[in-house]
């Protein structure tokens, strides 16, 4: 297999505009959560979320020089993607179809859906506009970075709820390690939706409160808006190209929890499982990550079955030193498809800055963490440590479990 590194990386999310002010945001403990101005959510019982300032982001989308674009998640996404490729220092035309595409998302064109389906119950069906189809498809997105950033190799949309970005981080690490492509763009843009907020308001899923990962009194999630991206490329490339590497790409595990729809499992085999399959894959053994992003989303039983599935999979009685975890989603809500690879950068940032941003908003740590063994938590202010390797969870609606590993670059293998 041809060892993987990442050679740019972008974001764009309401606690920052591009990956230096997003991290410094992240270490700072921002939290940046209000009223929802998208839509009326009055009658909801959250009328929460955490969305990004449209005219900031228009402002930079025009500077961009994109022209218009119909949906308002890829134009996120094509944000993050530019500032990613600036980063690498990379002109994707040169290398025709061995640059590919991988996107992750869980409801881009929701909006424009919702949109259309209201306006269809108003319309003679005889002389339906069928103009919309192009962007109200889940498929919009990718279709619309190819044509951008002219890529010409593989490229899909994976839709696997909230583990679609870590389930594209994956095929692309593949499509590298098999020769297929030697640059993948992996990235992902989500906002808030009005039917996926009803969807999780009718599941009592959404916080009244902010968002608060792993507190004793933690009451749901917080919808956010938010698009990041990385450039995976086969270390020879890379290092030929004279390229800037800011980590390696170690590994993927993914895998279905086949046990509800809307809830992870009671005791975290499935999920634990996952993330065994990534660090299998990765080469590594478990005492060697020192550090799990966590999906971390502030139910009460997703952070539950979370930690009794790291438990699992890291088999922390065993450890010789402590774990640490966190969760961004306090800071700048659950992105959706796109909270993996924001995690991803994240990571990215952990990685060379030898630092782990603190969980925020929290007031009471769950009791668990007294029950678990070598495992701490990082809250109220960050952590400076040594990071060579880190897990990062994405355990989505419908079992979808996708585990993502990356570590520091330290020259070629």
């Amino acid at each position: 297999m041809r060892p993987v590194v990442v050679t740019g990386y972008g974001a764009i999310t309401s606690i920052g505009y591009d990956a230096d002010s997003f991290w410094q945001s992240l270490c700072d403990g921002k939290s940046k959560v209000k009223p929802i101005e998208r839509f009326d959510a009055s009658l909801y019982r959250s009328s929460l979320g955490s969305e990004v300032d449209w005219d900031v982001v228009d402002g930079l989308f025009e500077k961009g020089g994109f022209g218009p674009i119909k949906e308002d998640a890829t134009k996120l996404a094509v944000l993050a993607i530019q500032e990613a490729v600036n980063r690498s220092n990379i002109d994707l035309d040169l290398y025709g179809d061995k640059v590919g595409c991988m996107v992750g998302t869980l409801c881009s064109s929701g909006k424009q859906q919702l949109d259309r389906l209201r306006e269809i119950m108003n319309e003679d069906p005889f002389f339906m506009d069928c103009s919309y189809d192009d962007f109200t498809d889940v498929s919009y997105q990718a279709n619309t970075i190819a044509s951008i950033f002219n890529i010409k190799g593989v490229t899909s949309v994976v839709s696997t709820a909230c583990a679609s970005s870590i389930d594209a981080y994956g095929y692309g690490l593949d499509l590298i390690r098999d020769g297929t492509c030697d640059v993948v763009v992996v990235a992902g843009g989500d906002i808030i939706v009005e039917c996926v907020h009803a969807g999780f308001n009718s599941i009592f899923a959404v916080s009244s409160s902010l968002p608060r990962p792993f507190d004793e009194n933690r009451s749901g999630i917080v919808i956010g808006d938010g698009a990041a991206a990385i450039i995976l490329e086969s270390e020879s490339h890379a290092l030929q190209r004279g390229a800037p590497i800011f980590a390696r790409a170690l590994g993927y595990g993914a895998n279905n929890s086949a046990f509800n729809l809307v809830s992870p499992t009671d005791d975290g085999v499935p999920e634990a499982l996952a993330m065994k399959m990534a660090i299998k894959d990765s080469g590594l053994s478990p005492d060697s990550i020192q550090y799990v992003i966590a999906h971390g989303t502030g139910t009460p039983k997703n952070d539950q079955t979370e930690l009794l599935a790291v438990d699992q999979a890291f088999d922390l009685e065993k450890r010789v030193s402590p774990l640490r975890i966190t969760s961004n989603k306090a800071n700048m809500g659950h992105c959706m498809g796109a909270a993996g690879v924001i995690s991803l950068v994240s990571a990215i940032g952990s990685i060379n800055h030898q630092l782990i941003p603190p969980t925020s908003n929290l007031a009471s740590k769950d009791p668990l963490f007294g029950e678990l063994e070598n495992i701490e938590l990082v809250y109220g202010e960050s952590l400076s440590c040594e990071i060579s390797n880190i897990l990062i969870n994405s355990l989505g609606f419908a079992g979808n479990n996708a585990v993502a590993i990356m570590g520091v670059y330290n020259g070629k293998n």
